[in-house]
């Protein structure tokens, strides 16, 4: 289910409650990124509302090597500095923790016990390119760097937030490599990964085929916020929030951290982001290329370079939500996806099922597909249960799959009918029993009818005594075996009787 709440936000949120799905299990996927987190940091509990208890803290040596079976999952991990960011707030208002309180509820800001600031922090699994140095990002969004025992201002281990996702980041694979971005031929590059396009240069700047140009020019905060292009024929170009601006961090580069062979001439110092932290006026986010650090300590008022972006939704390998527990043998659909980042109609097509383009009938032929058109993806899940099944679409030299997976087990089928039913009538009442059914899971309960009304519901009984009869009365008797899903027999035959008026007299005195 989708999460729903009002957002207390003075600007747009970077993390909107929308963009999360509730697994109801105290999980949550960012539909943004794919990625799937606990609601609650570790040592605290979900109690199917909100998280209780306090945070535990741990070493880095200890929370890289955490693991948890959780909502029926064991792939859970630690999260890499960029997924870790990619769920921190920057337009938050509010008390805790600056993170979507909805999606997050009670983060943990520090140990009751711990008023120092740097208690605040969350551990990430990244290290710098030497590997002398662990990032962690506290609990207002800037992240920091720290030796592996937090040698410095004091030696208290950090909290934890597991995260898990099909495709994990290998310990030394790039988080921003070449390959996951593709290159327009006209100054722009679109990042897979994420769907966004942006300008290889910063403004000032300009792309000569090869390489970027001349001067980066510098903005403060106001004036960076209405920066616009029509570069590349788009009129939507704009600086991008914090999150955005975080997610072309190269963390396992000497600096400049970033992707110099897509980035080129980057400068070794801040840039300037749209998100500011309402708790600090004069501030404003900006990113820090010397080192990757998000930070929010820049002044409003400073003079920065600046890289625009726009969001086009580009269809992306993480754009679909994968689903689980779906019906077997049934035709399932994705979610809806935008295309955006082409400039031009350009190639589709599908391996594994079918695919519709702005709401149009589903086909599996190839085809092409046009700037702001919408696709969505179409399987048939499998026959038997856990199971998963994946159709692939592909757009230009993007590719995407959409994965359903079957429920674990799909009980259909009834138990079988109550052998016979017998009733005896006595006094003011009848004797009822009946023989034992089977099921393919197990019998759970049986259902006796009087005069085609539901009597009672009996835990695997095979005998009850109605009471409370009328002489001379007919009482028509059913029954049917249920299981613990509700799937019910039919009816047995009937068992019918009238109650002696002789059985209600008075003994004859003598």
């Amino acid at each position: 289910m989708l999460l729903l709440a009002a957002t207390f936000a003075l600007a747009a949120p970077t993390t909107p409650t929308e963009d999360f799905t509730d697994n109801l299990d105290g999980t949550v996927t960012h539909r943004t990124t794919g990625l799937t987190w606990m609601r609650c940091a570790m040592g605290m509990t979900w109690d199917g509302t909100t998280c209780t208890g306090i945070g535990s803290t741990y070493t880095w040596d200890e929370a890289t090597k955490m693991t948890a079976n959780f909502a029926g999952k064991t792939d859970w991990r630690l999260p890499s500095i960029a997924e870790l960011q990619s769920i921190m707030e920057r337009e938050w208002v509010g008390v805790g923790a600056p993170l979507n309180n909805v999606v997050f509820p009670n983060a943990q800001i520090r140990l009751e016990s711990d008023p120092t600031n740097y208690q605040r922090l969350y551990w990430s699994s990244t290290a710098t390119f030497d590997g002398t140095y662990n990032w962690a990002a506290d609990s207002w969004g800037a992240s920091f760097l720290f030796t592996k025992d937090r040698v410095g201002k004091d030696l208290l281990p950090l909290f934890s937030r597991l995260v898990r996702s099909s495709t994990p980041q290998a310990s030394d694979a790039q988080f921003t490599p070449t390959e996951n971005f593709i290159d327009h031929g006209d100054g722009t590059t679109t990042h897979i990964t994420t769907g966004l396009m942006w300008k290889r240069c910063a403004e000032g700047q300009n792309w000569n085929g090869v390489t970027c140009s001349g001067i980066a020019s510098s903005y403060d905060w106001a004036t960076g916020t209405t920066l616009s292009s029509s570069t590349a024929g788009f009129a939507d170009w704009r600086l991008p929030n914090e999150n955005e601006l975080l997610t072309i961090v190269e963390y396992k580069t000497p600096a400049p951290s970033i992707n110099k062979v897509i980035f080129p001439k980057t400068l070794m110092g801040q840039y300037l982001s749209a998100s500011a932290p309402f708790y600090y006026p004069d501030k404003t986010w900006c990113v820090n290329f010397a080192s990757g650090a998000a930070d929010f300590y820049c002044s409003r008022n400073n003079a920065l370079p600046a890289r625009l972006v726009r969001r086009g939704n580009i269809f992306s390998r993480l754009g679909f939500s994968s689903l689980n527990n779906v019906l077997s043998s049934s035709l399932v659909q994705s979610n809806s996806l935008k295309v955006a980042g082409i400039a031009s109609a350009t190639p589709i097509a599908i391996v594994g099922g079918s695919y519709s383009i702005n709401g149009g009938n589903f086909t599996s032929v190839p085809g092409m597909v046009y700037p702001d058109d919408t696709v969505r993806v179409q399987v048939i899940s499998a026959a038997i249960p856990s199971v998963a099944v994946s159709a692939t679409l592909t757009i230009g030299e993007v590719n995407g799959s959409f994965t359903v997976i079957t429920s674990a087990m799909v009980d259909s089928s009834p138990p079988t009918v109550p052998s016979y039913l017998s009733a005896s009538f006595a006094e003011n009442s009848a004797n009822l029993d009946w023989g034992t059914s089977s099921d393919n899971v197990g019998v759970s309960a049986y259902r006796l009818y009087r005069d085609g009304r539901l009597l009672i519901k009996l835990s695997n009984a095979t005998t009850f005594i109605d009471k409370g009869l009328s002489a001379g009365v007919t009482y028509r008797y059913e029954v049917a075996a249920c299981d613990a899903v509700s799937n019910c027999s039919d009816l047995s035959a009937p068992a019918v009787g009238t109650l002696p008026v002789a059985s209600l007299l008075p003994p004859t005195e003598n």
